[in-house]
């Protein structure tokens, strides 16, 4: 309750059943290493449920994709693997690949055409024909732009909504948090809360404190 929440860009599974997020970022601040491993753990942290085995955690791929060279390395595809060992020649099989993809030094290869398209604001300049053919028909017709923008009220009024919601959730979790440091008995908690007593020591738990 207390840690900061996070909107994933793209986030998906596939038919492998591995955890795919691809991250837009169009500054450098957001695109740093610590803010990977803070999206990695909570993709974990909202995949599994209490009492599943760690080892049932799915291959997880995170791919930032950056309109500039946030890295200084200078190439399109930057692989990150963690290894250990002597040397460090032994991969660290945590199943966690992540990836930086620079469009700034998009080339002729696939991946860099996509690139290019990705920085494209026209359609006519693309070179993948459905992907063009989308951009022009949901920013250049009549009624893709409708379709556009009814989308997008409704993703904002969902938001509101969820940040609505999010809050007064954060509220009662922060009170419950206070009462539990006041040394307030759990019945009194229950009672005040309308929460039950395993919502309560999960919580309690989670933030290193005991329900007395």
């Amino acid at each position: 309750m207390r840690g900061r929440s996070i909107h994933l860009d793209i986030h998906a599974f596939d038919h492998d059943r591995r955890d795919i997020d691809i991250e837009i970022q169009r500054g450098q601040k957001g695109a740093t290493p610590k803010r990977i491993r803070y999206y990695s753990s909570l993709m974990d942290a909202n995949f599994l449920v209490q009492r599943e085995d760690f080892e049932d955690l799915p291959e997880q791929y995170i791919f930032f994709i950056t309109e500039t060279d946030v890295t200084g390395l200078h190439q399109l595809y930057i692989p990150v693997e963690r290894r250990m060992g002597k040397g460090w020649t032994s991969p660290f099989k945590d199943a966690v690949h992540i990836a930086y993809v620079d469009a700034s030094q998009a080339d002729d290869s696939p991946l860099g055409r996509f690139m290019h398209d990705f920085l494209c604001n026209r359609a006519e300049d693309m070179y993948e024909p459905l992907l063009k053919e989308k951009v022009r028909y949901y920013k250049e017709t009549e009624k893709g732009v409708t379709i556009m923008s009814t989308y997008w009220e409704e993703l904002l009024e969902r938001d509101r909504k969820e940040g609505e919601a999010k809050g007064k959730a954060e509220g009662k979790g922060e009170m419950i948090l206070n009462m539990i440091e006041d040394h307030d008995p759990l019945a009194k908690i229950m009672r005040i809360s309308k929460w039950s007593a395993d919502q309560i020591r999960a919580l309690a738990a989670k933030n290193g404190l005991v329900v007395e």
